[in-house]
């Protein structure tokens, strides 16, 4: 699985969901989105060995 944001490359045995990925990365689900590809994947989503995943942080303005 590659990520990006910062760009590296993990093993991540899967089927995965984006919940348990984060948890092992040992990421708060609430401050993150996750880019599958070209696409927002929700929490239940099931990732894959060769994914390209983009972890963005959550950000707000007022």
């Amino acid at each position: 699985m590659l990520l990006r944001n910062p760009r590296r490359e993990i093993e991540i045995a899967g089927p995965i969901t984006v919940v348990k990925l984060l948890q092992q990365l040992q990421i708060n689900p609430e401050t993150v989105l996750l880019i599958q590809g070209d696409t927002l994947v929700t929490r239940d989503a099931l990732l894959s060995d060769g994914d390209d995943i983009e972890i963005r942080p959550v950000t707000s303005g007022g």
